[in-house]
């Protein structure tokens, strides 16, 4: 689940949050540091370690300073970001947010040169929901189509007619994805399976979409098969939920930056569309997640997050725990 800390000097203020991720990914890191994960296939490669260093770091100093907090501060290291549903459900459940009043957390980005943080406010990262589609027809010798149902073709048409969600369903303004990922049907090249089975994401930045979506996704589904003779089953696993900055958060952030460095701090990032769990901490209480840079031509740390060969630049550490110490002084 994960571990909680408190630092709470003031008996009557609430607290501010700091997460930080700490779970790794089914991948061989091929680095190159000495300090390169010792697990076969399980390694930090997309800063978690980080997360928590910068985390632990923050709280080092608070605790050095309790008495120029403006609040008390509580310190989350969570675990299983990278498995939807997400662990921060579990630890909203266990209490993690109780007299929280801001929330703030921090992900490394060798899209953005260290030294430089980046956000935005309202939405920033997008809503992730994964789709399980099965067609069921009637198997048959291929030579005799006319005797079978081909789920194979019913599965065709639903792929492309998905699309439309996007280019004729949602607003232009509205940027959103529909993407099939997996498609299994047969084993053979004569003869006409059963049963096709499609999985895939959809990616959207609002609630509401999120749910349009979802029914779209069946009506189109019926509507693939309707005259084929096939059936369709589709079902929807639980995701996370767009991560949506609240703007004074973002303000307050921005202040802290120009403070402790300068105004050239903080860049406005774009959209982004991978998903963040972190979203369900800021669906109860106010805050931001920020972008802290980590690219660094010089050390190669340019390769992007959850490749084999990420690296991280690690003057990312002391920048990202004082960052977070600052929000919590005074």
């Amino acid at each position: 689940m994960g571990v909680v800390a408190d630092l709470a000097p003031h008996h009557d203020e609430g607290f501010i949050l700091i997460r930080a991720d700490m779970d790794s990914l089914p991948i061989q890191e091929e680095s190159g540091e000495p300090f390169s994960s010792e697990i076969p296939n399980q390694a930090h490669l997309c800063g978690h370690d980080a997360h928590s260093t910068m985390a632990l770091g923050a709280a080092r100093l608070l605790a050095e300073n309790k008495g120029n907090l403006r609040k008390n501060v509580r310190i989350v290291f969570q675990s299983a970001e990278e498995i939807p549903p997400g662990g921060a459900l579990e630890l909203i459940e266990a209490g993690a947010l109780q007299g929280v009043e801001e929330a703030y957390a921090l992900h490394v980005d060798p899209r953005i040169p260290t030294g430089q943080f980046g956000s935005r406010p309202g939405p920033m990262m997008a809503s992730v929901n994964e789709f399980q589609i099965t067609i069921q027809g009637k198997g048959g010798h291929a030579a005799y189509p006319h005797l079978a149902s081909d789920p194979i073709v019913a599965a065709s048409r639903l792929i492309v007619s998905l699309q439309e969600i996007v280019s004729r369903k949602l607003p232009p303004h509205e940027p959103g994805v529909v993407s099939v990922c997996e498609f299994h049907a047969g084993s053979t090249f004569n003869v006409i399976p059963d049963r096709a089975e499609l999985r895939g994401t959809t990616r959207f930045y609002s609630k509401e979409w999120v749910e349009k979506a979802k029914d779209l996704i069946h009506e189109i589904a019926e509507g693939a098969c309707a005259g084929t003779g096939c059936q369709a089953e589709v079902e929807f696993l639980q995701g996370y939920p767009p991560l949506i900055n609240h703007v004074e958060s973002i303000e307050k952030a921005r202040e802290t930056l120009a403070r402790v460095w300068s105004e050239d701090t903080y860049q406005e990032v774009e959209l982004q569309g991978a998903g963040e769990d972190f979203a369900r901490f800021l669906e109860k209480v106010p805050g931001c997640m920020l972008f802290i840079g980590i690219r660094n031509e010089q050390i190669g740390s340019t390769h992007f997050l959850h490749s084999p060969h990420f690296r991280l630049d690690e003057d990312c550490l002391w920048r990202g725990a004082a960052f977070l110490a600052q929000l919590a002084l005074k």
